[in-house]
């Protein structure tokens, strides 16, 4: 998944290569937590914003390749990296909002965006709330939307033969709720239509909650809900 971020970020890194500074740590204030943030690199700025779980440095060679052409200001979001915990539940809006703020407390007014994973999802919210501080968004690993097809309408997207979702599987689809009732109302609404609930044991850990759906042609889903400032203490 990094292999394929870092081919995404090439998008932001094609002109000629400049002399690379090293990494400069800092903290400020924002939203009542103290932000934590590297500046590496001269040109235009390009905030880089990392995965759940992650940090600036597990973010690997993607900072560096960036710094050769640009100013990256790579952020550790809330509770992650060294950037202190605040009571409030993490989501992408908020964090989005956390990030635009960040850039009006070290004076960037608008810059372009690398996200991750998670860091996508917050780059695409900051495009969506913030678009005034958004250039260019190069997103990585992120699925904002989907649409169901009828068998015979997806017929027409390609010439090879579809397969029987009852009897074969290509792929899980994960979907993140915001709450444990939400998760509950999508594998209820499934199984209200024609689908299978709880195709296996639902998994409750109490920092996250799990169910798992077969809808009525037989594509399997997780539905999955996780408090992210409580998962950091189960890493």
């Amino acid at each position: 998944m990094l292999r394929t971020a870092l081919l995404a970020a090439a998008l932001f890194a094609s002109s000629p290569a400049i002399a690379q500074s090293d990494p400069v740590g800092a903290r400020v204030e924002v939203s009542g937590m103290r932000m934590y943030y590297e500046t590496s690199g001269e040109g235009d700025p390009l905030i880089v914003l990392h995965s759940a779980y992650m940090n600036i440095r597990t973010m690997g060679e993607i900072i560096p390749v960036l710094a050769r052409s640009r100013q990256v200001i790579a952020v550790e979001m809330q509770g992650h990296g060294r950037t202190t915990d605040i009571d409030r539940p993490i989501t992408y809006p908020k964090l989005a909002d956390d990030v635009a703020a960040f850039m009006d407390a070290i004076g960037v007014e608008k810059a372009d965006v690398f996200g991750y994973s998670m860091g996508a999802a917050v780059g695409l919210q900051m495009a969506i709330r913030h678009p005034e501080k958004v250039d260019r968004a190069a997103l990585a690993s992120i699925a904002y939307d989907f649409h169901l097809l009828t068998r015979d309408y997806f017929a027409t997207f390609t010439p090879k033969a579809i397969a029987d979702a009852h009897a074969t599987s290509e792929v899980l689809l994960a979907l993140s709720r915001d709450s444990r009732a939400e998760v509950d109302a999508i594998v209820g609404a499934a199984a209200a239509t024609g689908g299978k609930a709880d195709m296996r044991e639902r998994l409750d850990l109490g920092w996250m909650y799990n169910r798992a759906f077969e809808d009525p042609d037989g594509h399997v889903f997780e539905a999955v809900w996780v408090d992210m400032s409580a998962a950091s203490a189960h890493k």
